[in-house]
């Protein structure tokens, strides 16, 4: 049996990007799968992919899957108008290879939503089954954010959102206001919940030590306009101005990240860093040296129902606490397994937090420890993996 993954942000764990599709990957190779992976080429992945480019493209086999990296250049600094020109470049270049395989079905991970338009090819010219995965609402949040506002685009996508959730075999929904959207949108198909997750971490639950000197909270993940991290250069502002011992690191890129350097650098804050994208293998390694996870993002509806971002499973799995800035399925996950903080919006806001952190330890402790917990009950790889599985055997029959 053939599986074709159309990923255009697909990398192994030596990149510094999400690696659900990698593990996906294995798991269909476990199961007695032939794999193909077609991608793009990121910025902050690895693709494992070191050969020539020959004709546009360049191949590799990994661990029993053959990777094809496309070579259509994304960086999260693009603007908008390179951004869609990457998008609609990779969907044909993946189009072109998809017409050189023998497939049974076809999987593709959304975003950007462009990857339906290949994934729809499998389906109606080759008659391929077909699984479509929504990691985020696409066209939704971009047009909630003010991103996407041409409305010949905006239908367009509507409009294409709509074809391949209703054409699709399976479909995966990481969330659960993806659910109810496929529904809304009129699927016909089975729908997976299968939320992110995160790889285990031996001794996952973080020891504290309640003498500690200093706090350390710690960021992993995009620097873009939608996780609005402006406030936390203000909370380090607040909180450089008291006498609490309390950093804040911040590891990821994006195209805010130069400009919230810039700030801190004016403010000259020095409890507050704004690091460089670290490689997959190497981020519980640096959780770990941590004592809690900030999970920040724009309160938009897209986002509170429907996102589910690498770093929160992380943070469970390395058994750190959560502040959490926005309401939501995720918020509602923290409040009733009591493993960390939902605050407002306001940077004082999250100065509080983290302060009151600080002067708690023992709450520390028992965030953390419940945080390990919610990981190992919920969102453990293994109990993920098998339900991708379960969802690939139901799309091809």
């Amino acid at each position: 049996m053939h599986c074709v993954i159309i990923h255009q942000h697909f990398s192994t764990p030596a990149g510094s990007t999400s690696v659900r599709t990698w593990h996906f990957t294995k798991a269909l190779v476990e199961n007695g799968y032939e794999v193909t992976v077609v991608c793009g080429r990121s910025d902050i992945a690895d693709t494992g992919c070191t050969a020539e480019i020959i004709q546009g493209n360049r191949s590799a086999f990994i661990e029993g899957v053959k990777i094809i990296e496309c070579d259509v250049p994304y960086s999260n600094a693009f603007g908008m108008r390179k951004r869609m020109a990457a998008f609609f470049s990779f969907a044909v270049r993946a189009i072109g290879e998809l017409m050189k395989m023998r497939a049974d079905v076809v999987y593709v991970s959304s975003a950007p939503l462009t990857v339906a338009i290949p994934g729809l090819f499998a389906k109606y010219i080759m008659r391929i089954a077909l699984v479509f995965e929504a990691r985020d609402l696409w066209p939704k949040a971009p047009i909630e954010l003010g991103i996407l506002t041409n409305p010949i685009f905006v239908k367009a996508a509507k409009l294409l959102e709509k074809v391949v959730v209703r054409s699709s075999d399976a479909l995966i929904a990481l969330a659960p206001g993806s659910v109810a959207h496929f529904k809304q949108l009129g699927a016909k198909s089975d729908i997976c919940f299968l939320p992110n997750f995160s790889k285990s971490v031996k001794d996952g639950i973080k020891n504290v030590n309640p003498d500690r000197a200093k706090l350390r909270a710690v960021y992993v993940g995009a620097h873009g306009i939608i996780n609005e991290l402006d406030a936390s250069i203000d909370a380090a502002e607040i909180i450089e101005n008291s006498d609490k011992k309390i950093s804040l690191d911040f590891y990821g890129s994006g195209s805010e990240q130069i400009r919230f350097r810039e700030k801190v650098r004016k403010k000259k804050l020095l409890c507050i860093s704004f690091n460089d994208s670290i490689p997959k293998s190497d981020v519980h390694n640096v959780l770990r040296a941590h004592d809690v996870g900030l999970l920040l993002m724009k309160d938009i509806e897209a986002m509170r129902s429907a996102s589910s971002p690498n770093k929160f499973f992380d943070y469970l799995a390395a058994g750190l606490p959560i502040i959490c800035n926005y309401e939501g399925w995720l918020a509602d996950e923290i409040r009733s397994n009591e493993c960390g903080l939902v605050i407002g919006r306001k940077p004082e806001q999250l100065a509080e937090a983290l302060i009151w952190l600080y002067n708690n330890p023992e709450a520390v402790r028992l965030f953390g420890q419940n945080a390990r917990h919610l990981y190992e009950k919920k969102y453990s790889i293994d109990r993920i993996l098998t339900g991708f599985i379960d969802c690939i055997k139901k799309a091809h029959g």
